[in-house]
């Protein structure tokens, strides 16, 4: 599936692939902590003592090699919230990479997680060394920094942009 250009510096997620988004691991008999926004935005809510993971199957294109997101916690008072963008090919380990930070070979990159702090919309990054023939799922995924609780924290991720394609070989 090709996805619309936005300018020289790459294509941003198309709205059809936004909309494949299903939340990981769901709390039985809980409101869903991952939903589709208007305008194209995923809210991942992040929950005490754990971490809240989103799905995107087959979102990062084949032969990318970079992908941005522009994110923001929303409130001036909310908790400091750390996010993760992943890509692993189908049936990746996606909890060990993000709990350990090690992807075990296979195509693949992970952003690591980085702390955001509330009412700033900033941007994470994720780079494989070796892009993949095939697309790869991304996880979107946040949890609460350390020491922080909140009963509720609104986390959205506002936009992906893919770059850096590999070029087609010279004839």
């Amino acid at each position: 599936m090709r996805q619309p250009h936005i300018s020289r510096l790459g294509r941003r997620l198309a709205p059809s692939v936004l909309r494949r988004c299903t939340e990981l691991d769901p709390a039985p008999g809980r409101e869903p902590r991952v939903r589709l926004l208007k305008e194209a935005e995923i809210e991942v809510r992040p929950v005490n003592g754990g971490m809240t993971v989103a799905k995107l199957p087959a979102a990062f294109p084949g032969g990318a090699r970079r992908l941005t997101a522009t994110i923001r916690t929303e409130g001036a008072d909310g908790p400091l919230v750390e996010y993760a963008v992943l890509a692993l090919g189908p049936r990746g380990a996606y909890k060990q990479v993000l709990t350990k930070g090690l992807l075990n070979g296979g195509h693949g990159g992970f952003s690591g997680w980085v702390p955001i702090y509330p009412a700033f919309i900033s941007q994470i990054h994720l780079s494989v060394s070796e892009p993949a023939d095939q697309p790869l799922d991304l996880y979107l995924a946040t949890r609460l920094v350390q020491g922080q609780t909140a009963d509720f924290a609104i986390s959205k991720w506002l936009e992906f942009v893919v770059d850096a394609f590999l070029e087609p070989p010279a004839p």
